[in-house]
Order: C-alpha cells, then structure tokens, then sequence
C-alpha cells in the first residue's frame, strides 16, 4: 500500500509539473567553487505578468552570488568594465569590482544588459545598471524562498516584468555569473561555458547567452467566428492539441480597445480530436461589437484575434462600393442576419437590371457582384431581400 501511495504522488507530481510551462537552462558543469550553479540549472517561467525564477542546486553549498544579467530591451552595457559600485556584497558582485581588484565580463554581440537580478542565501534584488561613480539604481527585492539558508535544494525568485523594463510579451536574454560577494569569480556559470576562464580576478570575454520567451500556450486555435443571427450573436471556436487548459474567457468590446469578460467557458482538454464550443450573446451592444478570447492556463493569458458584428441600425446594413467603368460592384455586409437573399441592381425608373441569390453566414463580409452589362450614367439601387427583411442602397455612375 505505502508503494502505491509513493506512486500516486509521483503520477500527481507528474501532472502538476506538466501544468506549468517553464524553461530550464543548466549550468555549465563547471564546478570551482564546488558546483551549486555549474552542476546546477535555472527555471524560468512567467504568467504574462510575474517571471518566476527557481534555481535548482547543484553539488555543495550555495554560499557566493548569483548576478543575472538581463537583456530586455534596446541599449544596454557591452561589459562590466565601468561598473564601480562596490556599496555591498551584491551590488560588489554585479560590478565584479571590490575597489581594487576587477574581474571583467565583456558580452558578446546581441547581448547588452540593462538590468540584474542577483542574489545570495539571504537576499534578492533587482537593479538597473549604471556605470562610472553612479551605484547601480535598487528597484525592489527579488522575493527570494527561502532565505538564510546555504543549503536548500532550490531557491525560489518572483520578478514583475515592468521592473526589467518589459511592457508586452515576456521575452528577454539573460546570463548567470556565480561570483563571490568580494568580486572573485568563479567559472559557474548558466548561458556561457567560460571557456578558458581561470578563475579569481581575471577577464573573461562571454561567448553565449540564453533567450526565454513565454512558451505557447498548449492549444492551437483553429477558428473563432461571431455571427449576428436574429438580433443575437453566436460564437463559436475551435480548439486543436487542447491540454491542461483552465477555461476560455469570452470578452467584448465597444471600441476594440476596452474588453469585458461576458462569460467563461471551461475548458473540455480533449486533445484527441477538435473540440467545438458555442456561446450566445443575447444582448449585445448597438453597433459595432468586437469579440475576443482570453485562453487561460496556470494563471497565464493569450488573447485570440478580434472578430466584429455590427448590430444593424436604418439605413446602415451594407454599403456599395462601385468604380467608375468597372464590371464590379462590392457589397459589404453590416450587421445583416445570416440566411439567403435575392440581390437585384435597380434602376432610377424602378427596372430590375440584373437579379442573382447570395448566401450569407452573418459574419461582415464583402461579396463582389459581376454586372452583366455596362452601367450608363444616373444613380442605382441595390436591394436585398431575405424572408425577414428588405434592405437597399443608392449608388452612382458619373
């Protein structure tokens, strides 16, 4: 019985590990000062907002700093040859400068940093470096679990993306440095192998670099439609390689900007075939209507792109779009409810010129009609006609 309980966990275990989508980066097996970031490796992941960082430990205590060097947006430093805050043990470790002795990274190309989480047992921050005589500028802490202890199988850190200068995705590069708080650096490293490197106060030009980006959400979407249908709207969508997803937000907008949540719908997971999901707004807003999903899993968001219904008003259910000489006529459908219609181009003397069916599916679209002959000059009518409804619009020929 306690071997099927131990195996229980570890499937529960298995599963909610599954849930949460990270990215792990190793270290580079060095081990100088004993391998608690060489052996080691660091997990990132992000929720569209917070990063997570968890370094998972590797041989021997943790007793040094780890400065993490981050690359988020345009700018940036080349090297740390400039850095000259030296005010305490991590701002001494991000600087590899102790006021006398200096170990200098110079960073490839692609990657100038402008930001550094760094952290040892008892503590974790964020800084945006300066150079020169400037300390590096404190943003916040870094929320470090736990702390105070060396020893700790992982160390556990929560970053907002605005405090490294991320505004949209979460995407940004970043290398790891295992340095002693006096600015003795060893060879661990995540992101470089320090090829090379004799460790201690000496230079080391970097050669590589890690990139983490939020990695796709595990569904694919295949289709999101909004359909105006007898003065309600239908929504529909389709999922492919749905798993471990929470529920489908459906928001609405009245000038696609601005989305409310009108309702959530939770997700069926049923990866083996294309699940299909309907919802109805019954009351939706005069006018144009902008519709969207928000996808959810494990507390992170991806939005759909943004289908339109325009609830029809007098005299605004299509348009026309007619160019002078041309056998083309375009028609644009506002706000109509899906079914058939007859459509006929009409002249000023009420003679039906040239009649044809069209079918429509509720969504706004644009048909193109082929006149059969040529159009003199004087103004024309197109009228469309449904069961439930008579529709029409002038248009020109100069």
């Amino acid at each position: 019985m306690l071997n099927m309980k131990k195996i229980y966990f570890l499937i529960t275990l298995f599963i909610s590990t599954l849930a949460i989508a990270q990215t792990s980066y190793p270290g580079n097996t060095n081990n100088g000062f004993g391998g608690p970031v060489g052996k080691g490796s660091l997990a990132v992941s992000d929720n569209g907002t917070t990063i997570t960082l968890v370094l998972t430990k590797g041989t021997n205590d943790f007793n040094d700093a780890l400065v993490i060097y981050i690359d988020s947006k345009t700018g940036g430093f080349n090297s740390t040859s400039g850095f000259l805050d030296k005010q305490d043990g991590l701002r001494t470790a991000i600087s590899g400068f102790d006021g006398t002795n200096r170990s200098t990274l110079s960073f490839p190309a692609g990657f100038e940093p402008d930001y550094a989480v760094a952290f040892d047992k008892g503590f974790a921050g964020i800084w945006t470096l300066q150079s020169g005589s400037t300390e590096h500028t404190y943003i916040t802490s870094a929320n470090l679990t736990p702390a105070g202890s060396a020893i700790s199988a992982t160390y556990t850190m929560t970053v907002d993306k605005a405090s490294i200068g991320i505004t949209g995705a979460v995407i940004f590069k970043f290398l790891g440095t295992y340095i002693s708080p006096t600015a003795y650096r060893s060879n661990e490293a995540i992101g470089d192998a320090m090829v090379g490197f004799v460790q201690g106060y000496n230079n080391q030009n970097i050669l590589t670099f890690n990139t983490y980006s939020t990695p796709p959400l595990p569904v694919k979407l295949v289709g999101f439609k909004a359909i105006k249908e007898s003065g309600i709207v239908k929504l529909n969508w389709t999922v492919a390689q749905e798993t471990n997803i929470e529920n489908y937000q459906v928001q609405r907008s009245k000038d696609g900007i601005n989305f409310t949540t009108i309702q959530t719908i939770q997700a069926r997971n049923q990866s083996a075939y294309q699940p299909n999901y309907t919802l109805t707004d019954a009351s939706p807003l005069k006018g144009i209507n902008y519709y969207r999903l928000a996808i959810i899993e494990n507390g992170r968001k991806e939005l759909s792109g943004v289908a339109t219904v325009t609830m029809s008003q007098a005299g605004n259910n299509f348009t026309i779009n007619y160019t002078p000489g041309s056998t083309k006529l375009n028609i644009r459908l506002i706000g109509l409810d899906a079914g058939n219609y007859s459509v006929s181009v009409v002249n000023a003397g009420g003679q039906v010129l040239q009649s044809m069916r069209l079918t429509h599916d509720g969504a706004e679209v644009n048909k193109e009609v082929t006149l059969k002959g040529g159009l003199s000059k004087g103004i024309y009518r197109v009228v469309l006609l449904n069961n439930n409804d008579r529709n029409s619009q002038a248009f020109m020929v100069p």
